[in-house]
């Protein structure tokens, strides 16, 4: 198995292509698969809009964020795939951090991607994706030892 980690390293990315982000995503969001959203908690809007997919988490005694956590549904898929992308120039999406079970990561709004447990296929369709426009990253693919 497998691990990647893609990073924006050249913002230049915006005025060249902005879908990558949702073209990675549409992959592994699946119907079913538990999600956490973090926001930061002055992130009014970017909270309710959260919570309209799932509960807040009361247990998280965060300083700082504030975790949302649910069941990925048919229907959160199609809004985040659909979702304009935020008019802020380094960002891919509103939430600060979207966690897809234990093994998918979007943090910084979209600009660090982390995905683990991929197969060789897994990893060949992220690296068409950003082919086009691989020097706009840092991506590395690591193997992950299994113990």
């Amino acid at each position: 198995m497998k691990r990647i980690s893609l990073n924006v390293i050249d913002y230049g990315i915006n005025d060249i292509n902005t879908k990558w982000w949702k073209q990675i995503m549409s992959v592994f969001l699946k119907p079913g698969s538990d999600f956490e959203i973090r926001c930061w908690k002055d992130e009014k809007e970017e909270i309710e809009k959260a919570l309209r997919f799932g509960k807040l988490n009361e247990a998280e005694k965060s300083k700082n964020e504030i975790s949302i956590n649910g069941n990925l549904t048919e229907k959160m898929i199609q809004e985040i795939l659909a979702e304009p992308k935020p008019n802020d120039y380094d960002k891919w999406i509103d939430f600060f951090t979207i966690n897809i079970q234990d093994n998918f990561c979007s943090a910084h709004y979209g600009t660090e991607i982390y995905i683990y447990d991929l197969t060789d296929r897994d990893v060949e369709i992220i690296k068409q994706i950003i082919l086009p426009i691989h020097d706009f990253f840092s991506f590395g693919v690591f193997d992950i030892d299994k113990d």
